[in-house]
């Protein structure tokens, strides 16, 4: 009888752990919305240096994001274990970091505070990488990612499930972008026209000279636009083929799309410059008919390759064009056309961290080491 009960007991409480209730999913991901929609509000305040305080509107957007989640998840985690799970599996595959994430998040948000008390507000870059932001930005992406997670532990998910997970990856996205923002193409556009700096040598900004003639205003400016392209292609092909390489070309019509579109519009709300969500979500569309054409997969590595290349191929023929619709591009063509092929270097080579190529027999390796 005994050995019964404990058998029941624990088929329930795996049971529990697999599967979580739609609410609950649900309840945890559009906390996480807002949370980050608050986070994207308070980067906007800093930047048009709005009276700012420990206790803003989009503080409290943050926290009480946080804090829904907090519920959420301890109250879901709660009520199994009062059904017998034990305390290990009373959240559902996925979500245990989730929790860990919200637990992070307060006790540095109490440390951010103290912070703020010993060594002022941040402004500026100070406000990005701060310590005590960074850690409540490690915190927020492990809330965020929760749905994402739970999606990929299951055999077979449902559209629904897919969805959720799409809108965590969406999510996931935003934080790096937010907090990578400075070197963002859709955030400074540092080949737009109306960006362009006076031509000021080495001496006059005080940088040391150098043999190939010095590093100019113009030369930063361009070096900075160059490396923001790069970066910014890499964090954002790295979240897409992760999606690829789970669930390969299953994935639901328009969701690429949804993931640029919102990226590109959250960007474009630091500047007022509504053209980058306009932009992201063109790409996205196309990003979206290429992946329907190509059905990029693990098992089909060519596809996935080409696809990866072709992505950013696009976005960045997209970003150029609108930047020369809506005002200009001050850099040489050498300059813009090479970005734009380095951003499809750097989707394709993208693809062979997610799938490299296949390594030799490894009795193949030792006959050729005695060989040598």
């Amino acid at each position: 009888m005994k050995t019964s009960l404990t058998s029941s007991t624990a088929s329930r409480a795996q049971r529990q752990r697999a599967a979580a209730h739609p609410w609950f999913e649900w309840g945890v991901a559009l906390f996480a919305t807002w949370f980050v929609v608050g986070l994207y509000l308070d980067g906007w305040a800093h930047i048009y240096e709005l009276p700012e305080t420990f206790f803003t509107p989009w503080h409290a957007m943050i926290y009480s994001g946080v804090l829904g989640a907090a519920l959420v998840l301890g109250g879901s985690g709660f009520l199994a274990w009062r059904h017998g799970a034990p305390w290990r599996q009373a959240l559902p595959a996925g979500y245990r970091l989730s929790l860990l994430g919200v637990g992070l998040f307060l006790i540095t948000g109490i440390a951010d505070f103290v912070w703020h008390l010993v060594f002022g507000i941040e402004a500026d870059l100070e406000a990005l990488y701060s310590p005590p932001h960074l850690v409540l930005a490690a915190a927020g992406a492990l809330i965020a990612s929760g749905p994402l997670r739970a999606a990929w532990y299951q055999r077979q998910a449902n559209s629904m499930t897919l969805w959720r997970a799409i809108l965590s990856l969406t999510l996931l996205l935003a934080i790096f972008s937010f907090f990578t923002s400075e070197a963002h193409p859709l955030v400074h556009p540092w080949a737009y026209l109306r960006l362009r700096p006076l031509a000021l040598d080495a001496s006059t900004l005080g940088l040391p000279a150098l043999q190939a003639g010095g590093v100019g205003s113009q030369e930063l400016a361009q070096t900075l636009g160059m490396s923001s392209i790069l970066l910014q292609t890499g964090v954002l092909m790295a979240l897409l083929l992760m999606m690829i390489r789970r669930w390969g070309a299953q994935l639901p019509l328009g969701w690429l799309t949804f993931v640029f579109a919102l990226n590109g519009v959250g960007l474009g709300i630091f500047h007022a410059t509504p053209w980058a969500g306009l932009v992201a979500g063109l790409a996205g569309i196309v990003a979206d008919i290429l992946y329907r054409w190509l059905q990029p997969d693990v098992q089909q590595p060519q596809q996935l390759r080409l696809w990866s290349a072709l992505v950013p191929l696009v976005f960045y023929s997209l970003y150029f064009l609108a930047l020369q619709m809506v005002g200009g591009i001050w850099w040489p063509i050498h300059l813009w056309a090479g970005g734009i092929a380095l951003a499809g270097v750097t989707g394709w080579l993208m693809s062979y961290l997610i799938l490299p190529p296949a390594l030799p027999e490894p009795a193949r390796g030792h006959t050729m080491q005695r060989e040598a």
